[in-house]
């Protein structure tokens, strides 16, 4: 069971020496994202100047407004599909990164590569098609659902080749029973959201890199749950140490020191074995011989007298006793 002061009081530590660079971070998501926004609002702002009336040229301006409008809607949906959700899916692999001081700019765009972009435009878009078809319910189940696919970006952060329909399916045990939770922790930003926003809405940015590491440090948690919970397995959610920056994580095999393997149960459906090998087919060990070891004679002569078998020793027994007698 996770608590408020739990997870910002971990966002916190993360931003102790990472604070400046995640607030760049989280301009330059602001300035992607921000153009899929830009025009609707110029629109909106040309529909109300130009009123339509019953005057043949104001109905000739509203044309051109309405038309300018859907061209100018248009491009701001095909950016937000295309640009804007891998930009928000790279946000949250930089600051997943970020958790060990491994963040990087290039991050935020490191989606934009075939063989993973694809993928990532259709989950994200998916997401955004399920809430918008749901907030049609009178709105509540929209924001619902908001709450039960909130974890997809970040799995796809972690694992961008994930099916859709299994990032669906663990966000969905992500956040069961937890919501409510989430939710008032949203609620608890509020504070710093409206302090933010009389500094004529610049001060909300500032707010803006405590608000994702806290959401990064909950994610992290419900990751254990759904892994200890035998929901996902440790491979799809980017492995062992999960996304840490490296443009191809090397999962080093498991070995005592790094905690109770017993606590991780693999995703019937993978190939990864758990516990005590996570990652079988790396062919590594969890404790590799040492060939340079220097050994002491009398230990090499004790193993070498317990490795003989039962009749070799009886025989090197009767050697003795006939040399004694």
């Amino acid at each position: 069971m996770w608590t408020r002061e739990q997870v910002k009081g971990t966002a916190k530590y993360v931003l102790s020496f990472s604070y400046w660079k995640a607030l760049l971070a989280c301009l330059i998501v602001s300035l992607v994202t921000s153009i899929s926004t830009m025009g609707s609002s110029y629109t909106t702002s040309f529909t109300t100047t130009y009123r339509i009336s019953g005057d043949l040229f104001s109905w000739q301006i509203g044309g051109i407004v309405l038309l300018l409008f859907c061209i100018l809607s248009s491009i701001g949906i095909l950016f937000g599909i295309f640009v804007a959700n891998p930009v928000e899916v790279g946000k949250c692999r930089f600051f997943l990164a970020n958790r060990q001081n491994k963040g990087g700019y290039d991050q935020i765009f490191s989606l934009f590569k075939s063989g993973v972009y694809l993928n990532v435009v259709k989950t994200m878009f998916l997401r955004d098609l399920y809430v918008f078809l749901w907030s049609l319910l009178f709105v509540i189940p929209g924001i619902v659902k908001s709450y039960e696919y909130s974890m997809i970006p970040y799995i796809l952060a972690e694992n961008p080749n994930i099916d859709s329909k299994r990032a669906f399916a663990i966000s969905r045990s992500m956040t069961q029973g937890e919501k409510g939770s989430i939710f008032v922790l949203d609620l608890s930003f509020l504070g710093w959201l409206f302090l933010g926003a009389m500094a004529c809405g610049i001060g909300t940015l500032f707010v803006a890199p405590y608000i994702q590491a806290t959401l990064t440090e909950l994610y992290e948690i419900l990751k254990y749950k759904v892994i200890s919970g035998g929901m996902a397995g440790m491979d799809e959610l980017g492995g062992q140490n999960g996304y840490i920056g490296e443009e191809r994580p090397i999962y080093q095999p498991y070995s005592p020191a790094q905690g109770n393997a017993a606590d991780y149960h693999g995703f019937s459906g993978q190939t990864a074995a758990y516990p005590g090998q996570p990652y079988p087919q790396t062919g590594f060990s969890a404790a590799p011989p040492n060939p340079t070891a220097p050994e002491s004679d009398g230990l090499a002569e004790e193993e070498k007298s317990q490795s003989g078998s039962w009749f070799e020793q009886q025989v090197q027994q009767e050697k003795n006793n006939g040399m004694e007698s």
